[in-house]
């Protein structure tokens, strides 16, 4: 019983520091001065996509700053941490985008409360799925391979695109 209340305060946790740490890089850019550097990590307008990127580094902070500091469980491996991270960030990119774009789109809803609440919500469906794979058991070698592999590839994907974007609605402001 007692891990399952943590499982449920780390997840709380780091659902709402990812929050307040996506919060805080939303403004970065234009604080920067339009830094094009300050831009390959932080959103440069206001498109979805640039808008994930407050999804992804704070979780990516969260993934290895707080949990490579735990050591709750000698199972506790680098292959669950970063196989967890990526599914923190992958259901985090689905739950936003998809509950942006059925609102906005499906019924016609806007407004800087609800793209929050859209926010919050896809940081927190992410982490509750990720906490669960990370105290998962036998969690394959070269899923965690697989796993760093994919998330170094969005890192390039983000910058690429943020320097050249492409004609899809996702990467358009609106």
């Amino acid at each position: 019983m007692k891990q399952k209340q943590f499982h449920w305060c780390w997840v709380i946790f780091t659902a709402i520091t990812a929050f307040l740490l996506g919060a805080l890089f939303h403004n970065l850019y234009p604080w920067s001065g339009n830094n094009i550097f300050i831009g390959l990590f932080f959103p440069i307008n206001e498109s979805i996509w640039e808008h994930l990127k407050l999804a992804f580094y704070p979780l990516i902070l969260i993934w290895f700053l707080f949990v490579h500091r735990m050591r709750l469980e000698p199972e506790f491996r680098w292959v669950n941490r970063l196989t967890a991270c990526l599914i923190s960030i992958l259901v985090s990119f689905l739950v936003i985008s998809g509950t942006y774009y059925l609102l906005h789109s499906g019924f016609g809803l806007d407004g800087m409360l609800l793209h929050l609440g859209v926010y919050a919500l896809g940081l927190f469906c992410g982490q509750w799925l990720a906490v669960h794979v990370t105290f998962a058991r036998r969690i394959p070698k070269w899923v965690g391979i697989l796993s760093a592999i994919l998330l170094s590839m969005q890192v390039l994907t983000f910058a690429c695109f943020s320097l050249n974007p492409l004609a899809f609605p996702i990467f358009q402001s609106p």
